[in-house]
C-alpha cells in the first residue's frame, strides 16, 4: 500500500446530489475570459450529447468568446441554431477546453463531457451520484 496515491489518482471521482426535483447537480468551474470564475450548478443530463450547456446569462458573465454556431436536436423533436462558446472548466481535477452550447434553463453536463466515465445515479433525494474514470 505504499503507492496508495497511484491507487487514488487512477480512480479519480466526481461527486453530484440529488435534488428534491431528482435532478443529478454537479458543480462544474468554468473560467471566464476576464479572471472570472465560477461554481456553476449543472445538471447531469443523459439526453443531451454535447459537452456543456449555459444559459446565456453566464455565457455574458465570464465573457466567453464565441466559437461559432451549431443546429442541435431538442427533446420535442425541432431543430435550433445555437451559438457555440468556448470555455476552460475543471473537469476531474483537470483543465479541459471545451465546447459549449448556450441554451436557456439549466446549465447542462452532456454525454460527451462524461464520456469515458462511469455514472452512478442512485435515484433518491439527497443521495451521492458519482462520476469515475473508467479503466
Amino acid at each position: 500500500w505504499k503507492d496508495w496515491w497511484r491507487l487514488e489518482a487512477a480512480y479519480s471521482m466526481m461527486t453530484a446530489v440529488v435534488t428534491v426535483d431528482l435532478s443529478a447537480i454537479l458543480y462544474l468551474k468554468v473560467y471566464g475570459t476576464n479572471g472570472i470564475e465560477a461554481d456553476i450548478p449543472c445538471v447531469l443530463d443523459t439526453g443531451f450529447s454535447e459537452y456543456l450547456s449555459l444559459p446565456l446569462s453566464w455565457v455574458q458573465a465570464l465573457d466567453l468568446p464565441e466559437a461559432g454556431f451549431d443546429t442541435i436536436m431538442l427533446a420535442d423533436g425541432r431543430s435550433v441554431l445555437v451559438t457555440v462558446y468556448e470555455a476552460d472548466i475543471l473537469w476531474d481535477a483537470q483543465l479541459k477546453t471545451v465546447y459549449l452550447h448556450s441554451l436557456e434553463g439549466d446549465a447542462l453536463v452532456g454525454m460527451s463531457l462524461m464520456q469515458h466515465y462511469l455514472l452512478n445515479l442512485p435515484v433518491r433525494i439527497q443521495s451521492q451520484a458519482t462520476l469515475s474514470l473508467m479503466p
